[in-house]
């Protein structure tokens, strides 16, 4: 039986990287947000587990003070969706920034889960500390049957990957990092 050429998509297991989406202030910016801070959990899971994840989170709010980051980041998924992906993608989750201290990571995992969790595609992860104030913490990430190796973390840079993809973060071994994520929202996959 063949395949219709229009149901193939090669982009399913690629990540995109757009470097400088945040300037060095609004990373600053964007971590001086940090207000009510919680340990964080799993997707899915009330309770944190400190065996799969150490760190902590601050979620955003959708307000006039916070519109200008889904501003900056809803039409690059657009844009990737449109080109590559071609997800049915509908709306963006509020931005949450996440600090890792000496020891935080975050072990094997996909960010998809259960009930609203169900409904992620994309992923999107902003470096927000310098790369050279923190050790360790590097991102991988499993793209099909290789290791991502290189994921570059330069402040401000915005990776984008399906929410399907399994990945992780090393542990912080000196300073200490700070991303934002957020998730692209649209129907069940079919």
């Amino acid at each position: 039986m063949p395949i219709q050429s229009d149901w193939k998509n090669n982009y399913l297991f690629n990540t995109c990287f757009y470097p400088q989406v945040f300037s060095p202030a609004e990373c600053e910016q964007l971590i001086a947000l940090q207000g009510l801070t919680k340990k964080s959990g799993l997707a899915g899971k009330p309770e944190p587990l400190d065996s799969v994840r150490n760190s902590t989170s601050t979620y955003l709010p959708l307000d006039d003070s916070t519109r200008w980051i889904h501003e900056r980041i809803y039409p690059l998924v657009q844009f990737l969706n449109e080109n590559y992906y071609h997800f049915k993608i509908e709306l963006l989750s509020p931005a949450q920034v996440i600090a890792y201290p000496v020891g935080g990571f975050y072990d094997w995992h996909v960010d998809l889960g259960y009930d609203d969790l169900s409904a992620r595609k994309l992923s999107a992860v902003a470096f927000l500390t310098p790369r050279s104030d923190y050790q360790g913490g590097q991102l991988k990430l499993v793209s099909g049957l290789r290791m991502e190796e290189d994921i570059n973390q330069e402040q401000g840079t915005v990776v984008f990957f399906p929410s399907y993809m399994l990945h992780k973060v090393e542990p912080v071994t000196a300073g200490l990092r700070h991303t934002l994520v957020m998730w692209a929202y649209g129907p069940s996959f079919c």
